[in-house]
Parts: C-alpha cells; structure tokens; sequence
C-alpha cells in the first residue's frame, strides 16, 4: 500500500490499519519488502500505459493474466473521476 504524506490519509489511517488488522494482514517493514525475490526479476515489460506490477510480473514468469476478467470500478468511483479531472 502506498501513502501519500496529506491531511485525507492523517484523518482515516487509523481507522484503516485497525481495519487491516483486523482481517489478519500482516505489516512488514519496506527492506522486508523489497527482500522478496518478487522484486529482483527483471522489469523488461514496457508499454506506454504502463500497467500494474502484477501485470508486469505475470508477463515477466509467462503467466497469462485476462484483465478483462477483474471487475469494473464501483459506479460511485467513476462518477467521482469526472469531478476531479
């Protein structure tokens, strides 16, 4: 998860950690993170849209990965969008 220093995510994360913990994950450090093997493979998947790491990762192991099978964002988020482009 990345956090931006601003006054929104001052407000909610703790209310959003006690919600993590609660459904059991787990908080490690970022040097435990970036230990993983996961972040030593090679990034030689590039494309102008850049997509996400698991995208990338996926390609990288030849994983196929139909993205047409996630699911579509909450009504509410992309009406949300068109206010604040």
């Amino acid at each position: 998860m990345l956090l931006h220093d601003n006054r929104l995510n001052a407000d909610v994360m703790s209310r959003c950690f006690r919600l993590l913990k609660k459904k059991q994950y787990r908080f490690i450090s970022l040097e435990e993170a970036q230990a993983d093997a996961t972040y030593q493979t090679l990034d030689t998947y590039i494309t102008k849209f850049g997509p996400m790491w698991v995208y990338r990762w996926a390609a990288e192991r030849n994983v196929k990965v139909n993205g047409a099978l996630e699911p579509d964002p909450p009504k509410w988020i992309a009406e949300f969008g068109r206010f604040i482009r």
